[in-house]
């Protein structure tokens, strides 16, 4: 499969973190091995990687050498984080972050020797969490280095937040769909009387604002991210 451009591990299969992030000079490592004699796979989803350790003192670089064509990466928050400070950066267009070690701390660490760097290409990020301060601590990270973000999926923001929320998605102004709102019926279809709650009037609000910074957004109907809908259906063919 000299050609192979996309691949989409899910389900039970298991993959030792170590197989991916050591340094390639350690020992032989069969997937990292596998994924660089097809250099040009630009989209992977990893389901199954099994961590085990720690990817603090990782190299960025062992994983993206083995990707040189990476344009769209769907995996645990560990990798995300490694991808984003690698040379692959510069040319990721699509990233869904999937929840593993959000609470131990481990990824997505603002102080690290290497820095998250620019992203000038991404046009779409989902953060897969409902733990809505990792959410923010992601965004905080990477939203200044992707002025070209046009979509966001995420978890609705707490309204004690918005303001951080507000400021952080300023950065992008060509935003046009976000799954911030799925939830919010006032939002989306503002003719609709229902009763509204008090976070539903704040949500209302956030989205008022929001539409002041960009102004090409479009909430006039629930989005999912086109990675979502991709595993969805991978998984009823299971």
């Amino acid at each position: 499969m000299p050609s192979l451009r996309r691949l989409h591990l899910l389900g039970s299969v298991q993959i030792d973190e170590a197989s991916l992030i050591s340094s390639p000079n350690n020992e032989t490592h069969h997937f990292r091995d596998f994924l660089a004699r097809h250099v040009h796979i630009e989209e992977l989803y990893l389901d199954c990687v099994n961590l085990v350790g720690s990817s603090e003192a990782a190299n960025p670089e062992s994983l993206a050498q083995a990707l040189p064509s990476l344009k769209s990466f769907s995996g645990p928050d560990v990798l995300c984080d490694l991808i984003v400070r690698s040379s692959v950066a510069k040319r990721l267009e699509c990233l869904s972050i999937d929840e593993c070690s959000f609470k131990a701390g481990i990824s997505f660490v603002p102080h690290r020797p290497r820095k998250v760097l620019p992203l000038p290409k991404l046009r779409e990020l989902v953060i897969g969490t409902n733990m809505y301060y990792p959410v923010l601590t992601i965004l905080e990270l990477l939203l200044p280095e992707a002025p070209g973000l046009e979509r966001l999926g995420l978890i609705p923001i707490p309204p004690a937040c918005h303001a951080m929320l507000l400021e952080l998605i300023s950065h992008t102004p060509g935003l046009r769909n976000t799954s911030i709102f799925n939830s919010t019926p006032a939002v989306i279809d503002p003719t609709d009387h229902y009763k509204r709650t008090a976070g539903d009037v704040a949500q209302y609000r956030l989205y008022v604002e929001i539409k002041k910074v960009c102004p090409e957004l479009d909430v006039s109907r629930a989005w999912l991210a086109g990675v979502i809908l991709d595993k969805r259906e991978a998984g009823s063919r299971i």
